[in-house]
């Protein structure tokens, strides 16, 4: 019989299927942390929990009924078991314009495919079997058997080689292999989205409670998205940002997370609006926005709770900034900045503007020939140079209007640029939230195998036409 049906699901012929008699919603939901086959320390502790977390959701938020779940996890979950629901319950039993959801929770991996190149596979509870590693094409051809309905595809497992001393990985990369460059799993009509933990060469992780991807999801499609575009609906791309978000958080508060620089960076293909289905019609709540700092863009947005939760509770030097003559300016104006600190150390003093634009002020031609360096007791104060016709540096506010915020970093070694001892990606460059979680990443792991030791501190300012 098993045979007949995995024939029937890989050439779409479907003549061992019978036709639906109760057809409706379908999910399957898949967990598994035991992965005793595959030696000591293999196993994960959060993946079975999100399979749990992620049925709820279904049942309490999305709207489906329980007994439109089918929940598999640890020695439920074996290649067997995944391959009989998917055929009987998700193929056998759902209709044109009918929800389909397919969520894994574990470990991820790399296999051969039919063509000898290497593909994305989901390891069962029996990995070890022949079965066991399930690679995406199987998926994928099945869903085609069903590419009327509104797929929605959740893969919280890594397909990436990564550090092995990195604790809660959801990978077992075999390093004769190369990782998968792009993972689909089937679903690339207009109702089809599939959502995946990372994006290649990102880490994919766990902590004892759950995974990060799955934590972040759900946080943002239970109330943390924002309408992004104000068109009073969350879109999948909106939920997309916010699971981000709330994965950085997440990786902050796990110190081996914090301390081991892992980008952690989901991603999205399809064009499946919402999420699994579910349309939020009214705008959530902008829970990064802050009361002082009101109409806060979302890359400023982003880039302000990173400066706070993950910089600003660091600053042993006492790192103080301001901006004069006050920290409400008006277009025009001229303005200066001052920095002091009670320790000697290199200097990075950013500018992040209404727009999210990083802009940088020290070291810079503002500071004319003064050198990254601030001593102890020192109030810097900025522009401190000369133009070229010997004339001072002056700084008239420009625009857009709105909220921005400086940020300093300070590290004590002295002798290098920051900017230099701290790069960040050309794409960050270009997203304040990115930069200033890439730069923030970047300071906790390195203080962490003692190589520096730095302070951070950040002034908020408004600036009115």
């Amino acid at each position: 019989m098993r045979a007949c049906r995995y024939l029937a699901a890989a050439t779409a012929a479907g003549v061992c299927l019978a036709v639906p008699i109760f057809a409706g919603d379908r999910a399957l939901v898949i967990g598994v942390d035991d992965y005793a086959v595959l030696g000591p320390g293999a196993s994960l502790t959060g993946a079975a929990g999100d399979a749990q977390r992620f049925a709820a959701f279904l049942n309490e938020t999305a709207g489906f009924d329980e007994a439109e779940i089918s929940l598999l996890t640890d020695s439920a979950a074996t290649s067997g078991a995944v391959m009989d629901t998917l055929i009987d319950r998700i193929v056998g039993e759902t209709a044109p314009g009918d929800r389909v959801v397919l969520y894994f929770a574990g470990m991820g991996t790399v296999v051969a495919g039919p063509d000898g190149q290497p593909q994305a596979a989901l390891l069962a509870h029996d990995a070890d079997s022949p079965l066991g590693a399930m690679p995406h094409s199987v998926f994928a051809d099945m869903l085609a058997l069903i590419s009327d309905r509104r797929i929605s595809v959740v893969i919280d497992a890594g397909f990436a080689p990564a550090d092995p001393l990195l604790p809660g990985l959801r990978s077992r990369f075999r390093p004769a292999e190369p990782a998968e460059s792009e993972t689909t799993f089937g679903g690339t009509a207009a109702d089809h989205a599939v959502w995946t933990a990372g994006q290649p060469g990102t880490a994919v992780i766990e902590g004892p409670q759950g995974g990060a991807f799955t934590s972040g999801l759900l946080a943002a499609a239970t109330g943390g998205a924002r309408d992004l575009d104000s068109d009073s609906t969350i879109s999948a791309s909106e939920i997309l940002s916010e699971t981000e978000t709330q994965m950085v958080l997440w990786c902050a508060g796990h110190t081996s997370c914090a301390t081991s620089g892992a980008t952690l960076r989901p991603a999205l293909a399809g064009q499946g609006q919402g999420l699994f289905g579910l349309s939020v019609s009214e705008p959530a709540p902008a829970s990064l926005e802050t009361p002082d700092i009101p109409a806060v863009p979302p890359s400023l947005a982003e880039a302000l709770a990173f400066t706070r939760d993950l910089l600003g509770p660091n600053n042993a030097a006492n790192l103080v900034l301001k901006v004069h003559p006050a920290a409400t300016l008006t277009i025009g104006e001229i303005v200066e900045f001052s920095v002091s600190s009670d320790r000697t150390g290199s200097l990075l003093l950013l500018d992040i503007g209404a727009d999210g634009a990083v802009t940088p002020l020290f070291p810079s031609a503002l500071a004319g020939n003064r050198q990254e360096t601030i001593a102890a007791g020192e109030t810097l104060t900025l522009p401190s140079g000369s133009s070229t016709s010997g004339q001072p540096l002056r700084i008239r506010v420009s625009g857009p209007a709105g909220s921005g915020f400086l940020l300093g970093i300070l590290v004590e070694e002295t002798g290098t640029d920051p900017a230099s001892r701290l790069p960040v990606s050309a794409e960050a460059s270009r997203n304040a939230g990115l930069y200033v979680y890439e730069l923030a990443q970047s300071l906790i792991a390195r203080e962490a195998a003692g190589e520096l030791t730095w302070s951070a501190a950040y002034f908020p300012y408004e600036i009115t036409p």
